[in-house]
């Protein structure tokens, strides 16, 4: 799993297993992304899961959605 703190859908990612949206306390306003790798327990001795990964993190550099530590730093 993967969290983003800003809003993106799961035609932005197909190789995820899901894309969860996290809502404000009111339920309102989207406010972040949960991306979900694999619907079982993420296992790093899978070849595949660790192929999902990978592709999920391309996919995510490719579109620049991948913040840098400095953005989540600056979030919280």
């Amino acid at each position: 799993m993967l969290y983003l703190p800003f809003a993106i859908n799961a035609q932005q990612i197909p190789e995820a297993a899901d894309v969860i949206k996290i809502m404000d306390d009111k339920g309102k306003t989207q406010r972040g992304s949960l991306i979900v790798t694999v619907a079982e327990t993420f296992d790093v001795q899978n070849p595949e899961h660790i192929k999902k990964a990978n592709a999920i993190e391309t996919r995510l550099v490719d579109q620049d959605l991948l913040p840098t530590n400095s953005e989540f730093v600056a979030k919280f």
